[in-house]
Parts: C-alpha cells; structure tokens; sequence
C-alpha cells in the first residue's frame, strides 16, 4: 500500500496531516469532509468544533480522543454525536499533532460491525505500523515539536 503522510493544515495549538493514498486523486480527510453523508449529519459542526479547538486552542488532548484499539498504537477517534454519530480516525503520536484518516456516519455496536469504518480503521492501522517503523526502528521519521521531518513517502 502506497501513500504519503502530508501537513494540511498548520495551526497555533497543533499541526494536521494527512494521509494520501497513491491511488486516490484525493486524502482520506478531504473525502471525508466532501462525502455528502458526513456533511449533512447533524452531527457535523459538533466534528469541526473539535477540530477547531484542537488546532487552534486545546492542542490534541486526551479529553477529543477515544482510543479504538486495545494495542498501544496510537489508534483513536473523534467522536460526535455520542456513541451513534460521526467518527473521524487518527493516530495521535503526541499532544501536538494527529495524523488524519477516514471516517464516517456510524450505525452500528461497533465500527468493526460496519464495513466502510472497519476499512477505514484497517487502512489507518497499515499506515501506522509503516510509521512506527520509520519513527522507531529506522528513525527515517522524527518528530520534531509539532512536524514530522524525514521520508514520508511510504511505498
């Protein structure tokens, strides 16, 4: 799986990167906010009032997240709507910037019960283990306050 892990949006309290996959004319963030099921939740000012906060005033604390995984991957949620609702996926590495997958509107228990989010999920989780690799075994990747410097061309 090829892809690339880019800045998009550069901000007072916290950086947001993106993940761009290579055979996609697009990141998953922006199909994310143009998808019309995303927009037209109900639940979508609630998302963007987060990452508002987030990048602009909070930094990326704990308090946005919810950890969907049980490994320690850096695997969370932003959640809005309550357990029903809009969910955006991330890998915090540090209170000072995320790294921004897909998403959508969830419907079920459980994102794994959900096709479209479980893909979401798995994808994000590749994109991690390629990271880790690079951020701890290679140290082709640091983190430098709110930057990640290096190769962030994954092929």
């Amino acid at each position: 799986m090829n892809f690339k892990v880019e800045l998009f949006v550069e901000s007072a309290a916290a950086n947001l990167y993106v993940v761009h996959f290579a055979d996609e004319s697009v990141d998953e963030f922006t199909k994310f906010l143009n998808s019309a099921r995303v927009k037209n939740n109900r639940h979508f000012g609630e998302l963007t009032e987060k990452l508002r906060l987030i990048l602009t005033s909070r930094g990326c604390r704990d308090k946005y997240f919810k950890n969907i995984s049980s490994r320690d991957d850096c695997l969370v949620e932003i959640r809005a709507g309550g357990k029903n609702g809009l969910r955006l996926f991330c890998i915090r590495y540090s209170p000072l910037f995320i790294v921004v997958g897909g998403g959508g509107v969830k419907n079920t228990r459980t994102y794994n019960e959900d096709p479209v989010l479980n893909s979401q999920v798995e994808r994000l989780k590749v994109v991690f283990e390629q990271m880790d690799i690079r951020l701890v075994k290679s140290k082709a990747v640091r983190i430098k306050g709110k930057y990640l410097e290096g190769d962030l061309d994954f092929d």
